[in-house]
């Protein structure tokens, strides 16, 4: 059988009682984010499915953790050269943000409202749509989203690619012809 690799992701919860309250109206950030990702999956859009989710109590102190385990993709380790190869070739960059901007103005039509759109929550894979995780802050609207919403996602985004160092120059005709 092949050795298979997953990422974990850890959240705090106050309490045992604070997790299930939480879990029970559909607040708490593992389940949420592990749900997020179904319903998403289920609309067609390109996410990294949770394999499991998990709750363990702090043997040294009396606090709850839950945590959402995910695999974990070889492309992950190449993520920070990408992004220096991304802010260097012009052409490359131009493939990236096309195939980004493509998916969230698909999931903003959708209605879904993906609160933290840092270039870091989107596994990049130039030439194919890029895959979504950490999933925990979206939100579902019966219909597209208003465009002070649109405009929220897009400064987000914007503002993560020039930490990436994304040159200014490159950015601002993608970004300021979008809400």
């Amino acid at each position: 059988m092949p050795h298979k690799t997953y990422f974990l992701k850890i959240y705090y919860v106050k309490s045992w009682s604070k997790f299930f309250f939480q879990n029970l109206v559909g607040y708490n950030p593992p389940l949420k984010a592990a749900l997020n990702a179904h319903f998403l999956k289920g609309l067609d859009f390109p996410v990294i499915l949770p394999v499991g989710l998990f709750v363990f109590q702090s043997p040294w102190r009396e606090k709850v953790w839950g945590g959402i385990l995910t695999p974990y993709f070889r492309e992950f380790e190449g993520l920070s050269d990408l992004w220096k190869e991304i802010s260097q070739k012009k052409a490359l960059f131009e493939t990236v943000i096309q195939d980004l901007l493509r998916l969230l103005q698909r999931l903003q039509r959708a209605g879904v409202y993906v609160r933290d759109t840092k270039a870091n929550n989107f596994l990049i894979r130039p030439g194919k749509e890029p895959l979504l995780f950490d999933l925990d802050q979206v939100k579902f609207f019966k219909r597209p989203l208003s465009r002070r919403l649109r405009a929220k996602n897009f400064r987000v985004l914007q503002r993560s690619l020039q930490k990436k160092g994304i040159p200014e120059s490159w950015l601002k005709p993608w970004f300021e012809k979008l809400p």
